[in-house]
């Protein structure tokens, strides 16, 4: 009999119908959960807050900032760390349809896109990247101004990666008007799907 509480168990499609079902059972017969704590910072947090927080800022008299932090990695996968690569890559496609949707709205969303920063994150020590000051120095003065969408920063500023920005922007310009979807203006105080 397998030995569930130290067995390495792997289900996919665990949202919803048998997936969930066997996934609900592993976790009763003591299967813990790995990733999901990743996932609910990285992603789901800022997804819910946005949904939780938007119809209020809808109904202020000001304009409006959204800003999603996303990461390099959510456009050049990272090896060394693919959950929080895929969580940001998932954040930065939720940023462009949140922006899509709120087009007509006086909220701006933002997507700051850093590079590898030196937050710690990486460990104990281990503080490469950019100086924590001097990027937020400079991204905050690019948000504040108010004239781009994404703001990045050394490498994610790059001409280079900007020019892989627009080939992914203009493809989205060409597609999104395919399908119709509600944005903000158009459904009043009401959340479109987009959340």
């Amino acid at each position: 009999m397998l030995d569930i509480a130290h067995a390495n168990v792997l289900i996919t499609g665990g949202a919803s119908g048998i997936g969930r079902g066997l996934a609900e059972r592993l976790l009763r017969a003591g299967a813990k959960v790995l990733g999901q704590k990743e996932i609910d910072i990285l992603l789901a947090g800022p997804v819910h807050l946005n949904s939780m927080l938007l119809p209020t800022m809808l109904e202020g008299q000001h304009a409006g900032l959204i800003v999603n932090v996303t990461s390099g990695g959510a456009y050049i996968p990272q090896p060394f760390a693919p959950l929080y690569a895929a969580c940001k890559a998932a954040l930065h496609s939720y940023t462009v349809t949140l922006r899509h949707a709120l087009r007509d709205a006086p909220i701006r969303v933002v997507e700051l896109i850093p590079p590898a920063v030196a937050t710690g994150m990486a460990g104990p020590g281990n503080n490469h990247g950019a100086p924590v000051d001097e990027f937020c120095d400079t991204v905050f003065a690019r948000i504040v101004q108010g004239d781009a969408d994404e703001v990045g920063y050394g490498a994610t500023d790059s001409e280079q990666f900007k020019a892989a920005q627009q080939t992914y922007k203009d493809m989205f310009t060409t597609f999104a008007p395919r399908f119709s979807t509600a944005t903000y203006a158009s459904q009043g105080k009401e959340t479109p799907h987009v959340l």
